[in-house]
């Protein structure tokens, strides 16, 4: 199977800038990576031994040695998936097919074993024992069933679960966009954008992810990027294109929070305001509108003392 001639790497990865490729702490693992992004196939798979990974990249000065341990660094930032399958050892990109452009193109089945955390598909039992993609039937990501004369027709995907009017924690996309976007305002200090023209994305992640998730996605986010956010016409559509950072830090974040018992507060619905919603959101919008009225009492207060001092000092003079 030829390798592509051209891959994409997104802008993202340098403006503003991914967490996990930054906190690389070696220059050639950050080098190395977009050699493997160039080297990958299809499904963003390559051979992994570090004698193989040398031969993408033969012009450098890099000893194996060195390119094992960029190996290492890539995995445990978790940028790759370095896994052993038989006696050979391969690599698989995380989030490879996501980040490059198949429109008008039939992907080609990766001639390498799937990770461990991979369940390849397989249709009429054409799937193989060893991992790889089968020979006679594969289920492409871009919507097509390729035949045993490799001729690919069209093929509806059937979704594995019905679809959810209600996201997990009780919120619909709309609900859950209205906080998120609260959420982002009070950090950024301008809206995040209108929810209409990314409406099916936002909606899918709030059904994947729940309505938690996603707004502490938008929370860190904001808190970690505002500067740069403040200079985008439209934040939400270059959120949904690049979730998967934040995505992560908000569930770490709420693992973090919710040790002792994440199923009861995740559950917990309250009816408030006339419908049932989770107890962490009312208590997050009580906590709001607290704030609210009291930065409100603040102001009248300064206002009033304003209005004092020139009273006294239009009767006492200066």
């Amino acid at each position: 199977m030829a390798i592509r001639e051209r891959r994409q790497v997104l802008r993202s990865l340098f403006v503003p800038g991914s967490r996990k490729f930054w906190s690389l702490r070696n220059e050639i693992s950050r080098t190395l990576f977009l050699a493997l992004v160039a080297g990958a196939d299809d499904e963003g798979r390559l051979e992994g031994e570090p004698e193989d990974v040398k031969s993408i990249v033969p012009r450098s000065k890099w000893t194996v040695a060195e390119i094992k341990k960029c190996l290492k660094e890539l995995e445990k930032s978790t940028l790759i998936e370095w896994y052993q399958v038989g006696e050979n050892r391969y690599i698989q990109l995380k989030d490879f097919a996501e980040s490059q452009s198949w429109h008008g193109v039939m992907k080609d089945a990766s001639k390498f074993p799937a990770p461990p955390s991979v369940k390849t598909a397989t249709i009429n039992d054409g799937g193989r024992s060893d991992g790889r993609s089968s020979p006679t039937a594969t289920l492409s990501r871009v919507g097509f069933i390729q035949d045993k004369d490799n001729t690919p027709t069209e093929q509806k995907q059937t979704p594995t679960t019905q679809p959810r009017s209600k996201a997990q924690g009780g919120l619909d996309a709309g609900e859950t966009f209205k906080l998120a976007n609260r959420q982002f305002r009070r950090k950024v200090g301008k809206s995040i954008g209108s929810l209409k023209p990314r409406f099916g994305q936002w909606n899918s992640l709030v059904e994947k992810h729940g309505s938690a998730v996603v707004i502490e996605a938008v929370k860190i986010w904001a808190t970690e990027k505002g500067k740069f956010l403040r200079t985008l016409g439209y934040p939400l559509a270059f959120f949904v294109k690049e979730p998967t950072e934040w995505i992560e830090a908000a569930q770490d974040s709420r693992d973090d929070a919710e040790d002792e018992t994440p199923s009861a507060i995740e559950c917990a619905t309250v009816e408030f305001e006339g419908r049932q919603v989770p107890e962490f959101v009312r208590d997050q919008i009580l906590a709001e509108r607290a704030n609210g009225k009291k930065r409100i009492e603040e102001k009248e207060r300064e206002e009033n003392a304003g209005r004092e001092n020139i009273e006294r000092i239009q009767q006492e003079g200066f």
